[in-house]
């Protein structure tokens, strides 16, 4: 495909505070702790904002390497890799999807 590093990724974490369930807290909480990376945007709600149901963190320059929503069930939403031009993001959707690699939104032309 061409890709020179992985971007970003995007997880669910479930989110369910009157089950007492925060996944989302959960994985920043150990991301932030275990492999330190800083929080850049979170998204809080409920009663006096108290439950965060999104969390952005990174360990370099940009916005954010890893972001955690908050969903229903734990899941992945998607990757983003590092590609050099536009060309190279068309090539690459040509190979997943003659691959038949499942996509819900492949680059067009």
């Amino acid at each position: 495909i061409g890709a020179h590093w992985l971007d970003h990724c995007l997880i669910l974490g479930e989110l369910n505070p009157e089950k007492g369930i925060n996944h989302v807290a959960d994985c920043h909480d150990f991301l932030k702790g275990a492999l330190d990376f800083r929080l850049t945007e979170q998204g809080m709600v409920g009663p006096g904002h108290s439950v965060m149901a999104a969390a952005f963190l990174t360990r370099t320059v940009k916005p954010h390497d890893i972001a955690i929503v908050g969903a229903p069930t734990d899941g992945f939403h998607h990757l983003s890799f590092f590609l050099d031009g536009w060309h190279d993001i068309l090539h690459a959707g040509d190979i997943l999807s003659k691959n038949r690699v499942k996509i819900e939104l492949l680059p067009s032309r």
